[in-house]
């Protein structure tokens, strides 16, 4: 008689619990891949501001001690009158007629620094409006690389995380190198405005310096008021300095250099917003990942910043953005920072 013998292959309910097993695993662990992808470019990130953090100290042995600002104004007449007195730091700090680090723009040049305390500081979308705050590339490239010109637009300026800064530099480096036919563009030249093979595309990295360096840190005693200063190049001496690193009181805790966007927190904005992690760069030259809204020095009340209470913070001088029609105001730290450079950020 035949003995009757089970089938070898899975039956449906198997192949299901099978599947659903499978299921399981799979969004259990891709969060946490998630998670493990985002914390190595948060670490990338890092390591780019801790390379700016040596090129700040290889551009103060190179310049008197000095922290990274807009070249000595030559003084003079006609086109050289805009960029100020001379010997002080110049308004313009690069220009067709003071190119920079193989860089030259259109005239009169790219600005140092204006209005340090209005929000029209942070809307740098148009080349005329490009700032030290924002093209500080420009000046550091040569202390944290070898390339000039194209090649200054190295990938330390770049978070790991901004794939569309890093889409938008490959597209302008591509087209410094070969300049333009239609309009006519010199190679090397920058376009005015964006032209030819350029585009329409942001001239900023992922990072930001922060303003308060290249300003009198005195500046800061006007209190926890933002600043409305309409600097022009006739007064922008007035405010504008070279400061030394040897001026910064507590360098450990003095951010120079912090990430704009929140280009790891894509459910965020901007660099202030809770939550957000960003990298900065310490004026000693080391660096770390930071929570502004969480470690920066103080908080908000009423639309007002508060907590000069914090140990030697010094008094704020900040620019605050509100989220329209919530009623909630978050301070902008580094960006004009506490007791400028005199003051504690962190």
């Amino acid at each position: 008689m035949r003995s009757s013998r089970r089938s070898s292959g899975f039956t449906l309910i198997e192949l299901l619990v099978v599947v659903s097993i499978i299921a399981l695993l799979i969004s259990i662990l891709l969060p946490a891949v998630g998670q493990v992808r985002r914390q190595a470019r948060i670490s990338l990130c890092t390591n780019n501001m801790g390379q700016h953090g040596k090129g700040v100290l290889n551009y103060a042995s190179s310049n008197g001690d000095t922290l990274p600002n807009a070249p000595k104004s030559p003084g003079g007449t006609g086109i050289d009158a805009i960029y100020g007195t001379r010997g002080q730091t110049q308004y313009y700090f690069a220009s067709r007629a003071l190119p920079l680090n193989g860089f030259d723009f259109p005239n009169p040049g790219v600005i140092t620094m204006r209005n340090p305390g209005n929000v029209t500081t942070l809307n740098m979308t148009n080349w005329n409006t490009l700032e030290a705050h924002g093209g500080y590339w420009i000046m550091m490239s040569e202390y944290m690389g070898d390339g000039q010109g194209a090649q200054a637009m190295a990938d330390v300026f770049l978070s790991p995380s901004d794939t569309g800064a890093r889409s938008n530099w490959t597209t302008i480096r591509a087209g410094l190198r070969a300049g333009s036919a239609n309009p006519p563009i010199a190679r090397g030249t920058w376009p005015s405005p964006y032209a030819g093979p350029f585009g329409t595309f942001a001239r900023n990295g992922s990072y930001r310096y922060v303003t308060a360096a290249m300003f009198d840190y005195k500046i800061s005693s006007r209190g926890s008021a933002p600043l409305n200063l309409t600097l022009t190049n006739s007064n922008f001496w007035t405010v504008a300095r070279r400061n030394a690193v040897s001026a910064v009181d507590f360098p450990s805790n003095k951010v120079l250099f912090y990430m704009y966007y929140a280009w790891h927190n894509p459910e965020r904005d901007a660099w202030f917003e809770p939550g957000v992690t960003i990298p900065v760069s310490m004026a000693d030259g080391s660096a770390r990942a930071v929570s502004p809204f969480a470690e920066g020095l103080g908080t908000v009340s009423g639309g007002v910043r508060r907590g000069n209470s914090e140990q030697n913070a010094g008094p704020c001088v900040g620019v605050y953005f509100s989220d329209v029609g919530q009623g909630v105001v978050y301070p902008c730290d580094f960006f004009l920072t506490w007791g400028g450079i005199k003051g504690r950020d962190l």
